[in-house]
């Protein structure tokens, strides 16, 4: 500012205090599931307010940065994060719901009672799914639902089951008993001749 010659000069600083949010969580889920999902502030000096959608996925903590929720179909969770500036922050996330029915998730031993050296089939469902087995270091084809295992001691078995986004598991324990030969033990015939 001048005048007559006279001059004055003032100077301001703006300081611009930027954010932005992003959505952590587990984003695979089985149906009837929830999981948590958290919408982290990369400036803690930035205060915002939180808007989530769509409302019919969060079934608590609507209003505040960490919402749990329960999609029954894979759907796109979006957070709209509002600074008391009137600054705007959003971002979203898919969460993916994948259905294995538990009536139908079964592992089953055929048989479950081998003698020792003896060989059992398992045999794990729904099939067309993807399989993980434990041990697997008696597993000749681990992406396979069916399996034959030889066995010398008794042993439980587990499989997952995935599809892609939902995981389910079963176990089953195989029961090796081992051949007996010397005495005190007597073989018991389960069949009788007339003579004898």
């Amino acid at each position: 500012v001048s005048n007559a010659g006279c001059s004055a000069k003032d100077s301001v600083v703006v300081d611009f205090i930027g954010s932005s949010i992003s959505l952590s969580g587990n984003d695979k889920l089985c149906l009837g599931e929830s999981t948590v999902l958290t919408a982290v502030n990369s400036n803690p000096q930035v205060n915002f307010s939180y808007q989530w959608s769509p409302s019919s996925a969060i079934t608590s903590g609507q209003g505040s940065n960490q919402v749990t929720v329960n999609p029954t179909q894979s759907t796109q969770i979006t957070v709209l994060a509002t600074a008391q500036n009137g600054c705007e922050a959003t971002d979203s996330m898919m969460v993916l719901v994948g259905d294995i029915p538990d009536s139908l998730v079964n592992l089953t031993a055929t048989p479950a009672l081998i003698p020792q050296g003896g060989t059992t089939q398992l045999t794990a469902s729904p099939s067309g799914m993807t399989y993980s087995w434990i041990p697997n270091q008696l597993i000749s084809n681990p992406n396979s639902a069916i399996q034959n295992v030889t066995l010398d001691e008794t042993t439980t078995f587990a499989v997952v089951i995935t599809d892609g986004i939902c995981t389910k598991m079963d176990t089953v324990t195989v029961t090796v008993y081992p051949f007996v030969c010397d005495e005190p033990f007597v073989f018991v015939p389960n069949a009788f001749t007339p003579n004898g």
